[in-house]
């Protein structure tokens, strides 16, 4: 499949996961009450932290060598290094939440939950590291469909049917239950997802090399990875916090207005993203650098001028829209127009971080991330206290300039290559990489 055609599918899912994700949360929300509701949320979120955590950077280091790796005389290689990472991302989610369980063991009243709660919740975080191991997986294999809707759109779902059902049948819906119902989910997709990926030849089968230890630079590799996905989360996530930890609940909800309505212009740059890795990192491995390039480049056009068609007029009638919340959520608006530059700028810098990923750069751009993340934190925590929820947004604002300059420039200096929209439009010759101090 052609670039275009994997982007436009991963945007098919992901506005389908939007759909599916506020469909299921308006369910929960008006069946289980507003502090069941919260519960269920909390370890919704606690999963994907503790499966990040857990998963120490391999399901990025499948995607990017599965495919160079792919072929006849390298398989036994392939086998090792999916089981590999499949082991490290479920026994690493379930250590981290073992160590997550004791401390909330170890709170009042355990932070208000039942010890089924806690354990139910909990226990989802080795099963999502094992789907979110998968779904890289199928990636690096050009399997969009099976990447993305299991993980994206189904579990939510069947999680909906199954509260519908028990409450036809059984009676009011409990937090332990519709985590014991995701749980039995999960354990369904996963075995679901490896079967999928066995039948499509994609994963290994018993006769090919299940032993051995993994390449020490793959190792080092990985834990790159996994400081740059940290790294990735605080910078999605630091913003709400902040402003509920300065500024109060109140004002929380109102920004989290702005910041969700932005979210969706992300949807664009993330869908070509998805389908850019593998193939970028495919061609690149094998040599055929100016084709990678020029798959880059496209994809940033397309990516831009998407973003672009939103997020102008989103910026434009931002009171209106966040109106739409209810009174008072309208106060947001700067920090909305803020955001949506921010994601324009995000996309018009082009994936930088997708080249130096997935050609071998990966150090390099872990670097970036942590200079970015010692910024954020302190341009939040100044912004917000000095300015209100237009702080915020503009600490965001500079944070992604910052992020996306170094990525930039680092890309420029060591791929020889160049990412953003004047260089898409018009793409220069492959310049030689030089050497560069970070």
């Amino acid at each position: 499949m052609s670039l275009a055609r994997d982007a436009d599918t991963a945007l098919r899912i992901k506005v389908l996961a939007a759909a599916t994700s506020y469909g299921f949360a308006l369910l929960l929300a008006r069946e289980l009450g507003a502090d069941g509701f919260g519960q269920v949320a909390f370890f919704l979120n606690a999963a994907t932290l503790l499966a990040v955590l857990g998963g120490q950077g391999m399901p990025m280091l499948l995607l990017r060598e599965v495919p160079a790796l792919s072929g006849g005389q390298r398989r036994a290689e392939v086998a090792l290094l999916a089981r590999t990472a499949l082991r490290r991302a479920v026994s690493g989610a379930a250590l981290a939440a073992a160590v997550a369980l004791a401390l909330m063991l170890a709170l009042p009243g355990r932070g208000g939950f039942g010890l089924g709660v806690l354990a139910a919740g909990l226990a989802l975080a080795p099963l999502w590291g094992a789907m979110e191991a998968l779904s890289h997986l199928a990636r690096a294999h050009g399997m969009m469909l099976l990447a993305l809707f299991p993980r994206e759109v189904l579990w939510r779902g069947l999680a909906a049917l199954a509260a519908l059902a028990w409450t036809a049948v059984a009676g009011p819906l409990t937090p332990a239950v519709v985590l014991a119902a995701l749980l039995v989910i999960a354990l369904g997709l996963n075995a679901g997802m490896g079967a999928a990926l066995r039948g499509k030849g994609a994963w290994p089968h018993r006769q090919c090399a299940t032993r051995g230890r993994p390449d020490p630079a793959r190792g080092r590799a990985a834990r790159h990875f996994w400081a740059s996905s940290l790294s990735n989360i605080f910078l999605a996530h630091a913003d709400v916090i902040t402003v509920a930890l300065l500024l109060g609940p109140q004002a929380a909800g109102y920004y989290f207005a702005a910041n969700r309505l932005a979210q969706l212009l992300a949807f664009f740059l993330t869908s070509h993203n998805l389908a850019l890795a593998p193939r970028f990192a495919g061609l690149w491995q094998g040599g055929a650098h100016q084709r990678a390039g020029a798959e880059l480049h496209r994809a940033t056009r397309r990516s831009c001028w998407q973003t672009a068609l939103i997020a102008l007029p989103l910026a434009a009638l931002a009171p209106q829209a966040l109106g739409l919340f209810g009174e008072g959520f309208a106060s947001a608006a700067p920090a909305l127009q803020l955001l949506a530059a921010a994601a324009l700028l995000n996309a018009a810098t082009g994936p930088a971080d997708i080249a130096l990923n997935m050609a071998g750069q990966e150090q390099a751009a872990m670097r970036a991330g942590l200079v970015s993340v010692a910024f954020s934190a302190l341009a939040l925590a100044g912004g917000t206290l000095a300015f209100g929820l237009a702080g915020t947004g503009a600490a965001v604002l500079l944070a992604t300039a910052l992020r996306k300059g170094l990525l930039w420039w680092l890309a420029r200096r060591r791929l020889g290559l160049r990412c953003d929209i004047l260089a898409a439009l018009a793409p220069p010759a492959t310049a030689p990489p030089r050497p560069c101090p970070l």
